[in-house]
């Protein structure tokens, strides 16, 4: 993964004692993970552990991004369909949203907005996923989980360096500039940055804190092909969830596509329009089980 210096970040943050920890229950099907005999039974018995994470998860699985021609009824039975990695990555998706989803009032950021922004994205990235094929993104799962989170930086500044991000909110209107601009001139870092950090201090996968980290700048991932697909992915997956409106970024304008991510992807001009259609199909129903209730 491209070196990252957080010695900026952590200056900033360092007097900050409440940082959110990694959700409890991927932190154990991490280390799970690590045990080739463990089963799905056991999987299932952690995850069952949180029964409102375990109802929400088998929402998920029965909606219409996944198409099962069955019901899937059990938690267990979940890990067998999908694999083990695939069901956490979604137990991410979810125990990220319980903790971070409620929005704050009396606020300028719009957290709604800003979730329905980051869930179209995750939505596009899997359906991008899908159409790059294996080879490309070996886990649209995980690009799903990538794209929500690509943006969990602006969360980090608008709870933990709030006056300082009110400033970044008002420049970015009254100077009529993308966020990340704004960003840069009052913070001296970006939502990348503080996204990238919160990334390392979870130890999440290198390919996560990577595409979290340079998603404006996919460019940057000169290190490795798997980081810069992914990356590419979520990339691309931005830029179509602001196209087409869905929730927002923190600024009204649709970032310049770097066409050498779509290339790599293998993906061409009449690939857009069924991305598109599948991303507008799913969104709505992954928003009334994620986003609402």
């Amino acid at each position: 993964m491209n070196s990252r210096d957080f010695s900026g970040i952590e200056q900033m943050l360092g007097h900050v004692d409440q940082l959110p920890t990694l959700p409890a229950v991927y932190k154990r099907l991490q280390q799970m993970l690590t045990d080739p005999k463990v089963s799905a039974r056991e999987v299932g018995a952690v995850i069952e552990q949180d029964q409102a994470l375990a109802a929400k998860l088998l929402k998920v699985v029965n909606s219409s991004y996944y198409s099962f021609p069955r019901q899937v009824t059990t938690i267990s039975h979940s890990v067998v369909i999908l694999g083990f990695n695939e069901i956490k990555h979604m137990a991410l998706s979810v125990s990220l949203l319980k903790m971070f989803g409620n929005a704050r009032a009396g606020t300028l950021f719009d957290q709604s907005g800003f979730w329905k922004h980051s869930l179209g994205v995750a939505v596009c990235a899997g359906a991008i996923g899908r159409k790059a094929g294996p080879a490309k993104c070996p886990s649209h799962e995980e690009a799903f989980v990538a794209g929500l989170l690509h943006d969990i930086g602006k969360i980090i500044e608008d709870q933990f360096l709030h006056d300082d991000f009110v400033l970044v909110l008002r420049e970015q209107k009254k100077q009529d500039v993308r966020l990340i601009e704004a960003e840069k001139r009052i913070l001296k870092n970006t939502h990348q940055d503080f996204g990238a950090f919160l990334a390392h201090k979870w130890r999440l996968p290198a390919i996560l804190e990577s595409t979290i980290g340079f998603h404006h700048d996919p460019l940057r991932v000169q290190d490795s092909e798997s980081e810069f697909a992914m990356t590419s992915i979520i990339h691309c997956a931005n830029i179509i969830a602001r196209a087409l409106a869905i929730g927002t970024g923190g600024d009204p304008y649709v970032p310049r596509l770097e066409h050498q991510c779509w290339e790599f992807l293998d993906l061409g001009t009449d690939d857009l329009e069924p991305i598109v259609d599948e991303s507008a199909g799913v969104f709505n129903d992954m928003a009334k089980l994620l986003l609402e209730g």
